[in-house]
């Protein structure tokens, strides 16, 4: 059902329009001034919801009002306006990055300041367990667009709690997200997606934003789609030749169709993008799979009885075919790895003991000094031949050969190394904290034990909450504690939901 467009002036409630920001069909948002506050704000109206509707856009709610962060739009309030149903979000004063972008050639301090308000926002949403399934362009508000620009993410309808374990909202289309953006795996089960699907969707915004042009520009849905399952995308190189590798690499980290492949979440992504000292070949991406295809050649087999010469042939060259794709790719199958390998030891010169490199100029034998005492020598079997008096010499160990002849220092053994090294501290036991302003919270551990939040076991535990005075208690949350956790469970009465945040070792009181 199509929204019911207003005009300014027009009285929505405790709000005044303003002007039309956008119509999206069901959807409409509306600039408004609260009548007696003045402040404005944004409203987004829905006419006369469908129950998944108005579940979506509580859910949207739900989440935005969660996460309150300078990189994401807050939800202030839900309204219903007769049969309407809205939000009222905090208003940005900026177009969204489409539009932006039409008009708009960052320089690449804009697209790093960009990308860094991106990363914390989404790090953010996932810390609290909400993914977005559906960041776009159009899905990002730009503060300050002819400034500093500040990148904000807005408009969680589709958001995933992955805390949540109660059933989500029936698949109202076959695929969740936006073709041109989604993980490649979202058409396959939008309800099974984890963090990698909002990764993924920020690599094709980044491409967006450093080259100006879509990733996977298609002429349908099943175009893009395929183009996109096939990692089929211009190099951004060949778009915008000032484009850094760091931000080469990590677009292409990001735009592996596998998520198994996938940098796994948004802070591997970061130091991917952030990592200007790393050589280009540290960071470069496995070759794609469709780049290796080995087509043997027919061979006619005789009829007669004689043909192992034939199959041993064929075995030796497939195993020649093997060895020289394996050389060729040695990841191309494998996850993305963006740690500098280390490089192979260096070959020892033949018939010496020094590990010195073939290709090192020898170096000369030190002279011996004298010292004013003996005991400022080492007593090591080198140190006494040096100083040895001149005679007939002592026939001596191999072991001991090497030490006179090789000017360096023995290396020190591993083992001692590994001996000398302390055992990790063991982590202190979980903790959890219950904070908001609901009737009642309980946290009950897995046998069915109701236990009180502070110090606890580790396991499973499930928290009930009487979101009213005159309800039962309902399941609001399940937690999985392991050692060192330490947990804050948020209660909402107003959103009817708990919701966790994990905090990290500098935050834990």
């Amino acid at each position: 059902m199509s929204a019911r467009v207003h005009s300014a002036g027009d009285r929505l409630d405790r709000f005044e329009v303003v002007s039309v920001l956008g119509d999206g069909g069901s959807a409409t948002v509306y600039r408004v001034r609260h009548v007696l506050l003045g402040s404005e704000y944004a409203l987004k109206l829905v006419a006369a919801p469908s129950g998944e509707d108005r579940e979506r856009l509580l859910r949207e709610g739900r989440a935005q009002s969660t996460l309150r962060h300078r990189n994401i739009v807050p939800v202030l309030d839900a309204v219903s306006i007769g049969e309407d149903l809205g939000l009222v979000l905090e208003l940005v004063d900026g177009p969204d990055l489409a539009r932006w972008l039409e008009t708009h050639r960052p320089d690449l301090a804009t697209v790093d300041r960009m990308a860094t308000d991106l990363f914390d926002g989404l790090a953010l949403a996932h810390a609290h367990g909400f993914i977005h399934r559906d960041l776009k362009p159009s899905n990002v508000l730009i503060a300050n667009p002819d400034g500093d620009v500040t990148a904000r993410v807005v408009d969680f309808g589709l958001a995933k709690d992955f805390t949540d374990v109660s059933p989500g909202l029936t698949q109202s289309t076959w695929i969740f997200g936006t073709p041109a953006y989604a993980a490649p795996e979202q058409a396959a089960g939008a309800s099974t997606v984890d963090v990698r699907a909002d990764v993924f969707s920020l690599g094709a915004v980044l491409y967006e934003i450093a080259t100006g042009q879509r990733a996977f520009p298609g002429k349908n849905i099943l175009d893009v789609m395929q183009t996109a399952a096939d990692e089929k995308y211009a190099d951004p190189r060949t778009l915008r030749e000032d484009i850094p590798t760091r931000m080469v690499m990590a677009i292409h980290a990001a735009l592996r169709a596998n998520p198994e492949d996938r940098v796994p979440d948004v802070a591997t992504l970061r130091a991917i993008w952030s990592s200007s000292g790393a050589p280009a070949a540290a960071l470069a991406p496995p070759p794609r799979r469709a780049m290796v295809e080995v087509t043997p050649a027919p061979v006619a087999i005789a009829a007669d009885a004689s043909r192992w010469p034939v199959w041993v042939g064929l075995g030796v060259a497939a195993l020649v075919v093997t060895v020289m794709v394996v050389g060729m790719t040695p990841r191309a199958t494998g996850p993305y790895d963006p740690t500098p390998q280390a490089p192979e030891p260096s070959t020892p010169v033949s018939g010496g003991t020094a590990n010195v490199a073939e290709d090192a100029p020898e170096a000369p034998a030190p002279a011996p000094q004298a010292t004013s005492s003996d005991a400022a020598v080492p007593s090591t079997p080198g140190s006494a031949a040096l100083h040895a008096p001149a005679g007939p010499k002592p026939r001596v160990a191999a072991s001991q050969t090497s030490d006179i002849a090789s000017p360096l220092p023995p290396p020190t053994p591993t083992a001692t190394l590994t001996s000398a090294a302390e055992p990790p501290a063991p982590k202190p036991p979980p903790k959890v904290r219950i904070e908001g302003d609901v009737s009642e919270v309980v946290l009950f551990a897995a046998d069915g034990e109701r236990v009180s939040p502070g110090v606890v076991r580790e396991g499973s535990y499930v928290v009930e909450a009487r979101f009213r005075a005159d309800e039962p208690r309902v399941h609001a949350l399940s937690l999985d504690l392991s050692a060192g956790d330490v947990v804050t469970v948020t209660c909402s009465a107003g959103l009817r939901r708990c919701a966790p945040r994990k905090l990290s070792s500098a935050e834990a009181p």
